[in-house]
């Protein structure tokens, strides 16, 4: 703004360069306040989420994620299915309820146990063996049978619903995390020649790096990697 202002005084550009490098100055004020908030309630929110464990006054070290490299989709999908711990848990909740409908088929056979007793008198002393058969003829299960098979098959639809949601989840962070990992292969050099434009793009490359990162943390967390 300094220069311009100089070469305004000296009339070598017109004062309407003045009037558009003050306003460019603001703009940039207003962006860099606007950061500046942001960062504010990023700490806001990230002392929430750690029960206020972090002081109110603190910085943090490091940066995004620049070398990444990107797996194949058919790999992270592999990766997804074998470690993903919803996918486990509708798994293990289909087994149960087979084997809670395969158990009360069983129960719909006949019921042997053996008995044994004795009795002690002061004048005699007898022992007893018996053999009880439950035949279970009003009661064949069919409700709980019935219960059990419609837990099976629900749980299946929601274990299928699940896997198509976390592909597609999957793939929309791939497509992310590929467009901003090549968007971060650009060079900004070329578009040094005009402020406005390198501001402009420079603002897109780190969008496109923290876009980056988020896909990396999506596709980590669908494929439950620690």
């Amino acid at each position: 703004r300094n220069r311009v202002e100089v070469r305004v005084s000296t009339g070598e550009a017109p004062r309407y360069e003045l009037i558009r490098a003050d306003t460019e100055l603001l703009t940039a004020q207003k962006n860099a306040d606007a950061a500046v908030l942001r960062i504010v309630q990023a700490k806001a929110r990230l002392r929430a989420l750690v029960a206020g464990q972090l002081p109110e006054e603190f910085e943090l070290q490091g940066e995004l994620e620049r070398d990444f490299e990107l797996s194949p989709l058919g790999q992270l999908r592999d990766d997804m299915l074998a470690r993903n711990p919803e996918i486990f848990r509708l798994k293990a909740e289909i087994d149960r309820f087979t084997e809670q409908r395969e158990l009360e088929k069983l129960r719909r056979m006949p019921d042997v146990s053996l008995k044994l007793a004795r009795d002690r008198d002061p004048e005699y002393e007898a022992n007893r063996i018996g053999v009880a058969v439950t035949i279970p003829i009003f009661d064949r299960r069919q409700g709980p049978i019935a219960q059990a098979g419609a837990q099976v098959e629900r749980t299946r639809l929601q274990l299928e619903n699940r896997l198509f949601q976390l592909q597609q989840q999957l793939d929309a962070a791939y497509r992310v995390a590929e467009a901003a990992y090549r968007f971060g292969e650009r060079g900004i050099l070329d578009f040094l020649d005009a402020q406005r434009v390198f501001r402009a793009v420079r603002n897109e490359l780190i969008s496109a790096r923290y876009e980056l990162s988020a896909a990396v943390v999506e596709i980590e967390r669908l494929s439950a990697v620690r």
